[in-house]
């Protein structure tokens, strides 16, 4: 099973995903982080285009300078564009955000986006990572279902992966996710309290089959 080393980092939320060839699932929480430590509970971050079988989730820099950073990211995400080019113009974009808060702050910021893809016959993975203006290109790959089961955590805590049930992710694959996602929030409220709100799931199965999740429930989100 293949797994990337992407950095942890401290004071941003969680998000997870796991690809074997007969499915792809991924998911969030859904709490937003404030500099002066509060939070909004309701910021979903785990989206999904049915039409185009593609899925994707974000953690890290949200906003900087009044400028919404998720909604320029699933505009770009929702159009007819090749995927390789969404992910340039993204990083792009994300180079700039994240140079521009660490050159202001004096502080570290990351952007991390975890892609999901169904093409018919395949599940398709891209991760791209972007740090203090800079692209993280040992991780900004496509990894596909056809080289193996693959898994992926991103924010904090993403040690946490390796405690995936790996008998549960086989047979109940939005329980274990869900669970995983819960936990992070069990011990996110006794240190930064960065992870919170609800656990947002997107779950697309080899026959084309694409369903969401609200905590562990079945809802379009």
């Amino acid at each position: 099973m293949k797994q990337l080393i992407i950095e942890r980092m401290n004071n941003v939320s969680f998000n997870c995903m796991f690809m074997n060839d007969e499915f792809l699932i991924m998911g969030s929480d859904s709490r937003e982080t404030f500099a002066d430590g509060t939070y909004n509970d309701n910021r979903q971050k785990t989206f999904v285009n049915t039409q185009q079988k593609l899925c994707w989730s974000y953690t890290g820099l949200t906003k900087l300078n009044g400028i919404d950073n998720i909604e320029i990211i699933n505009i770009i995400m929702n159009s007819p564009t090749p995927i390789i080019d969404k992910l340039q113009l993204i990083e792009h974009i994300m180079c700039y955000e994240t140079g521009q808060y660490y050159q202001n702050y004096k502080s570290d910021s990351i952007f991390d986006l975890l892609i999901g893809k169904f093409t018919g016959s395949h599940f398709l993975a891209y991760i791209l990572e972007v740090k203090n203006g800079k692209s993280h290109i040992k991780v900004n790959k496509e990894y596909s279902s056809e080289d193996g089961d693959f898994y992926e955590a991103s924010g904090v805590y993403t040690e946490i992966i390796h405690q995936l049930n790996m008998n549960e992710i086989y047979t109940h694959p939005v329980q274990a996710i869900n669970n995983l996602i819960s936990h992070c929030k069990e011990l996110s409220q006794s240190t930064d309290k960065s992870v919170g709100g609800k656990n947002y799931i997107v779950f697309m199965k080899k026959d084309g089959s694409i369903s969401t999740y609200i905590d562990g429930k079945i809802t379009i989100i």
